[in-house]
């Protein structure tokens, strides 16, 4: 063995070559002194090794609060902390010796995984506002209010349970660094928009009869085409008078306005072929059997531009070609687009046209009397008489009349008759989809 050497190179005395022998650099302290000369001193800031200390010396590893007599000049060994490292060293020594001598059902290392834990950050996010101080407590479902529902304070009183830290998860970082979060605000249900309307629902004109009585209505065709026909069924009919207009009549939505205003249901009347043509000529813009389908709707759509207002679409003239699916189902079609009702004025008593609207779904109503074929008070009063039974026996009866003075001065009296009869005067709009169609 090498002789030993102190810091001047001289060679050491035997006794003490046998008490110090030199020290490996990765050889840790306690296993170059003889512990049976020298008790184990722990190292500044270094947690002493339990398991190589005898279990008697457990409690009582702390170096004495004097120093050991020092060794001679040049050969002492400080075998002692400085007081503020022994200080710490028996703090962490008597911590030992508390979980030592407490029995705990923690698993044998227990102790080191506590010392662990209480380095490391707290699981949960740290919620603690800048003036309060963190709390090492258990976060429960309680504590962090949902997105929806009721706020914390709203929910029942829930005991609090342990849970064991874990690190943070993705869901601990984001609540981290979200903004605190207020009760989420329910925005006011707004009331249901209603459904558009249609077109025959939109321009019809208002009835309301409390006694259900059985109704009869009164349209009065070719009006635009006399100016003082049309000024007479304005201003001498009452508003439940329906005024058909014809599409070749002049300033007609002038006249159609002003008879809204009064109170009057509007009608456009479509041109269309009867069974005298050409010596019973319906027009230039007339509907006829002999056109293909594309000239004809063309022409359909001239008339419907003709004025805006009007609920329905009724038949002028028509006897033939009403009398044709093939050549009414296409007008149709295109009525139940726009959303408008549909009158078979039936001037023809094979007419196709109200089973064909009726299959389309569109609001159907029949025309059940012309009034005044003949121009005469007698023929008039006679009709109307005829709508009345139909009425009784039915719920409901139309009729079809022309701008003749006396046939006006008939409707007015008989109109003021209707109340004492227990008979309602309506719309046309009133009376849809109440008929039999065949």
């Amino acid at each position: 063995m090498p002789e030993a050497m102190n810091d001047d190179g001289q060679a050491l005395p035997a006794q003490m070559a046998k008490t110090i022998t030199p020290e490996p650099p990765s050889t840790p302290i306690s296993s170059a002194v003889d512990t049976s000369d020298v008790k184990a001193t722990p190292v500044p800031g270094e947690e002493p090794n339990r398991a190589e200390m005898p279990s008697q010396e457990l409690s009582n590893s702390v170096p004495p609060e004097t120093p050991e007599p020092a060794l001679e000049k040049g050969d002492e060994i400080q075998a002692q902390s400085p007081p503020a490292e022994a200080q710490a060293a028996q703090e962490k020594t008597d911590d030992l010796t508390m979980e030592a001598e407490i029995p705990s059902e923690a698993p044998p290392h227990e102790s080191t995984a506590r010392l662990e834990r209480e380095s490391l950050p707290d699981a949960e996010p740290d919620t603690a506002t800048p003036s309060e101080p963190a709390v090492d407590t258990p976060v429960t479902k309680a504590e962090i209010p949902e997105e929806e529902g009721p706020t914390p304070s709203s929910q029942p009183e829930t005991k609090p349970e342990p849970v064991e830290p874990v690190a943070p998860t993705p869901m601990a970082e984001n609540l981290s660094a979200a903004p605190e979060q207020t009760p989420q605000q329910v925005a006011p249900v707004s009331e249901a928009v209603p459904e558009k309307m249609l077109a025959w629902q939109e321009f019809a004109s208002p009835f309301r009869d409390p006694q259900d009585r059985p109704r009869i209505a009164i349209v009065i065709s070719e009006i635009g085409i006399s100016k003082a026909g049309t000024i007479a069924a304005i201003e001498k009919l009452p508003g439940a008078f329906t005024l058909a207009f014809n599409p070749y009549g002049q300033d007609l939505q002038t006249w159609v306005n002003r008879a809204r205003n009064a109170g009057h249901e509007v009608l456009l009347q479509i041109p269309m072929e009867p069974k005298g043509y050409p010596a019973n000529d319906p027009g230039s813009q007339a509907l006829l059997t002999s056109l293909t389908e594309a000239v004809n709707l063309s022409r359909l759509d001239w008339v419907l531009k003709r004025f805006s207002g009007y609920t329905g679409i009724t038949n002028q003239m028509g006897s033939k070609f009403t009398a044709s699916t093939e050549h009414i189902r296409p007008v149709l079609e295109v009525i139940k687009k726009k959303g408008l009702l549909y009158l078979d004025s039936r001037t023809a008593s094979d007419s196709v046209a109200a089973h064909v609207a009726h299959t389309l779904e569109i609001p159907v109503a029949v025309n059940n009397r012309f009034l005044d074929h003949k121009a005469d008070g007698a023929t008039v009063d006679l009709r109307l008489t005829e709508l009345e039974d139909i009425a009784r026996r039915t719920g409901s009866a139309i009729g079809v009349a022309y701008p003749y003075p006396a046939t006006f001065e008939h409707l007015s009296s008989w109109a003021k008759t209707l109340d004492g009869k227990g008979l309602a005067l309506a719309p046309v709009s009133a009376l849809i989809n109440r008929q039999v169609i065949r």
